[in-house]
């Protein structure tokens, strides 16, 4: 997986953290202790850790490949760790991975690095309503803050999935969007942010941190769409029904894809959830204006949203002739036509 630059071979910058490891089986935790004592192992965590110093990413790989090498398999699943990157009380308490997700994190530190300390920044792309031609509200997407640490934003998402680190990243992303947010727009303009409803294991807790971060930066609850983003699959249904609860219950809108692959358009399932938005992507979008099929799927969508007091958001237009095919039959649109994600927001 090429996530940056550094995986494509280019000489990575000098850098500098810990790798820990961690085992509760005291006769493996001591072998790791005197195999890495030559490498100035130091203990911690009341001594069920065993703390190791890298100055460079080739001997984080090297002190992690003796691990792999010194262990059987077996013996490798009773074993933990992390890497810090940065050496805060925050990532002091961060916890520890199984040897699987830790294995990824070691492939790819610059990654690691990036979500630990938060080298990321959110991008702006205007989405207008149709019946105004005016912004309705903004959509966040996660870009590089640093050029020495660029990436692709699908591709690091699919990294913090393999190394447990998705929960982090999502969570981060959110409030970084919020932030961002109420620097750069006025009180009314919507917030449509992404997440990953994979990484909201219990809504109240997972999402108390959007919440505040509304809070803490004076940004109307109301004006907040959490988006189910478009990089995952829906594979639990209930579960979200839980988190778009909670999202009501904050006041906070939702937003959800008509091309979810969990969800018939036409079933209970929607009135259950009753979005605030759906969306409609560049499948039905692309070239729709020479699709009369196209059209009238978009044409049903809308509905089916208007049934339940929902609004339909057409996204991917990315021409005149496309914007003008779906304009009579949606509320919102979106597209390179309109606008592309900017740092500051346009449109």
């Amino acid at each position: 997986m090429k996530t940056c630059s550094q995986c494509e071979g280019n000489s990575p910058p000098k850098e500098t953290g810990q790798l820990i490891f961690s085992s509760f089986d005291y006769r493996i935790f001591q072998a790791i202790a005197e195999e890495f004592q030559p490498d100035n192992a130091e203990l911690g965590g009341a001594k069920t850790q065993v703390h190791l110093t890298y100055d460079s990413w080739d001997m984080l790989r090297s002190l992690f490949y003796k691990l792999e090498k010194k262990f059987s398999r077996r013996e490798l699943e009773k074993i933990s760790g992390r890497i810090i990157t940065s050496f805060t009380p925050e990532m002091q308490l961060t916890a520890n991975f199984p040897i699987s997700q830790l294995r990824e994190q070691v492939k790819h530190p610059e990654c690691v690095k990036i979500i630990q300390e938060q080298l990321f920044q959110s991008h702006l792309q205007p989405i207008i309503s149709t019946g105004n031609a005016e912004v309705y509200g903004y959509e966040f997407w996660l870009k590089p803050k640093s050029k020495l640490y660029p990436f692709e934003t699908k591709q690091l998402l699919e990294f913090a999935k393999k190394s447990g680190l998705d929960v982090l990243l999502d969570s981060q992303a959110r409030y970084t969007a919020v932030r961002t947010s109420a620097y750069k727009l006025e009180r009314g303009v919507k917030r449509f942010i992404n997440f990953l409803p994979s990484t909201i294991s219990a809504p109240q807790d997972s999402l108390h941190s959007t919440f505040q971060a509304a809070r803490d930066y004076d940004v109307a609850m109301d004006d907040i769409v959490l988006h189910v983003s478009r990089m995952e699959k829906l594979r639990d249904v209930k579960h979200l029904y839980y988190i778009f609860n909670e999202c009501r219950k904050a006041g906070v809108k939702t937003a959800l894809n008509a091309t979810s692959e969990s969800v018939n358009f036409s079933s209970p399932h929607l009135q259950r959830l009753r979005p605030d938005i759906i969306s409609v992507g560049r499948s039905l979008t692309e070239d729709c204006h020479l699709d009369e099929e196209k059209i009238e799927r978009i044409r049903l969508l809308k509905a089916a949203a208007e049934q339940i007091d929902s609004l339909l958001l057409a996204n991917g237009i990315h021409s005149k002739e496309e914007y003008e095919a779906v304009r009579p039959y949606t509320d919102l649109v979106q597209g390179e036509y309109i606008g592309k994600p900017h740092p500051m927001p346009s449109g």
